[in-house]
């Protein structure tokens, strides 16, 4: 049922003319707005690079990253043996909150630092 349909059916009390009426009708629109505005989401273009200096937080890295799997278009990673650390980059086309959820995870893990790489490329795609 549409916000419209619950305007034809509850008509509120006139005080001032129709004030009362404008109010529930810009509610109701307003609502109508915010509910179809939560059915499309809008995805990005980012890299979030990755340092890991702890080889001990791999398993969880690859935990997290499966858990994002269908946002992930592609992964890098490159073993510098010479500072024993790891780089690895993860190109993800994502809605804002998944990618920084994604980049938040992984930096909360003891000695992994990320840094999130956001293109200004944005696309409306049906929830």
């Amino acid at each position: 049922m549409f916000a419209d349909d619950l305007l034809l059916k509850e008509q509120p009390e006139e005080k001032d003319g129709n004030a009362n009426y404008f109010t529930v009708f810009l509610f109701f629109q307003w609502t109508r707005i915010f509910l179809y505005q939560e059915d499309i989401m809008e995805t990005r273009v980012a890299v979030i690079g990755i340092i890991v200096e702890n080889t001990e937080s791999a398993e969880k890295i690859n935990s997290i990253l499966h858990e994002y799997a269908q946002y992930i278009i592609g992964r890098m990673g490159v073993p510098y043996q010479k500072r024993k650390i790891s780089v690895i980059s993860i190109i993800m086309d994502a809605p804002q909150p998944v990618i920084s959820a994604l980049s938040g995870k992984l930096g909360k893990l003891e000695g992994v630092s990320t840094k999130a790489l956001y293109s200004n490329v944005m696309e409306n795609v049906d929830g």
